[in-house]
């Protein structure tokens, strides 16, 4: 099991090599022509607005565990980090 200490260093090495996005004007505008477009249901709409805030930060390729939720979504490209 990670303690706690392990998990703090675990996200601090994280956090000092990874940028980290965040929501902002032109995300809500790209969230909505998103919405638009394809009309997400439900819980689909948070997996729709981690979308919108990568296209707004120009980022095309999005690592995700479960492409299913994102798949729909023709302006980005999947990675699958389940490696199937």
């Amino acid at each position: 099991m990670l303690r706690t200490t392990e998990a703090l260093n675990d996200i601090e090495e994280f956090i000092s090599i990874c940028k980290i996005l965040y929501t902002s004007e032109i995300t809500q505008q790209k969230l909505v022509q998103l919405i638009l477009k394809y009309q997400p249901k439900g819980l689909l709409i948070h997996d729709f607005e981690i979308a919108a805030i990568a296209l707004a930060n120009d980022v095309k390729k999005l690592a995700t565990f479960n492409r299913r939720d994102f798949q729909g979504i023709k302006e980005i490209e999947l990675i699958n980090l389940l490696g199937s």
